[in-house]
């Protein structure tokens, strides 16, 4: 699905960035390349992962994104890769090894025709205890890693933050967020003018404007898990966003998508 918004004017364009959520690189039910080599070095064996057809999936529309053109940069939102998965004991990882996830990371964001790259700290459980995997991340793509993210971009100002809060009910998905907005706006003299503020972490695409500040969640990279699966009937926004913006003027477009039926709940015949 493609849209353009057309927000606080808009000019021609000046500066060209995409905005980019959770990808949890490691995990089965996301993004990855068609094959990652890993090796062993207790027995010195060589395998190779394959993608698996949700991950198919996932790459061909990566491949989209790359063909957009040319991006002043690239702003992610957190959790670039799934880590240890401790909470669920590696089960659903196709591997746990945080240096293979940073550098397929690192891989994939290199595809992209970017001059710079941001991130922000994601989850701690999606980061290891002593390794943290989103500036790991930046470090292998020569980025910017900070906790969160404050940038001027010309004449506007976007606050970046992986967390917020999250709703599993469509009619109250702007009630924590809000807040965050609406607190940032009456305390200005401490945090600045801010115009757009990002976020991460909830897996869906939500977007809402208060007093002229716009709060965007980005969509992800990840299909489905057990984690959803056990709980409510939810399906994760999947995409990318591109904002335009010329001095103090953006538009932005969002790019969503669902992975189809026929690969992300397949029946089983009796």
């Amino acid at each position: 699905m493609y849209l353009r918004f057309m927000l606080k004017g808009w000019n021609k364009m000046s500066k060209r960035i995409l905005v980019i959520g959770d990808t949890h690189v490691g995990d089965i039910h996301s993004i990855m390349p068609p094959n990652v080599k890993l090796y062993s070095e207790e027995n010195g064996t060589q395998t190779t992962v394959q993608q698996n057809d949700i991950q198919k999936f996932f790459y061909s529309k990566w491949l989209e994104m790359c063909n957009e053109g040319h991006f002043d940069a690239v702003i992610c939102l957190g959790d670039m890769c799934d880590g240890s998965n401790y909470k669920d004991n590696g089960r659903e990882s196709w591997t746990t090894d945080l240096d293979v996830q940073t550098d397929v990371a690192a891989e994939l964001l290199n595809m992209i025709d970017a001059d710079k790259f941001f991130n922000v700290y994601g989850s701690p459980y999606h980061n290891g205890k002593d390794y943290m995997c989103d500036k790991t991340v930046m470090d292998k793509v020569d980025g910017n890693f900070n906790v969160t993210q404050t940038l001027n971009i010309e004449d506007l100002r976007f606050y970046c933050k992986h967390t917020v809060g999250v709703s599993k009910r469509l009619n109250t998905r702007g009630s924590s967020f809000g807040g965050d907005i609406v607190n940032m706006i009456a305390d200005e003299e401490s945090f600045g003018k801010i115009d757009v503020q990002l976020r991460g972490h909830a897996h869906y695409f939500y977007y809402q404007e208060i007093d002229g500040v716009l709060g965007m969640v980005a969509p992800c990279w990840k299909s489905r898990d057990s984690f959803l699966k056990r709980g409510d009937s939810i399906v994760n926004d999947c995409g990318y966003i591109i904002f335009n913006v010329e001095d103090d003027n953006y538009s932005f477009e969002k790019h969503l998508f669902r992975v189809p039926q026929k690969i992300a709940f397949r029946g089983t015949t009796v």
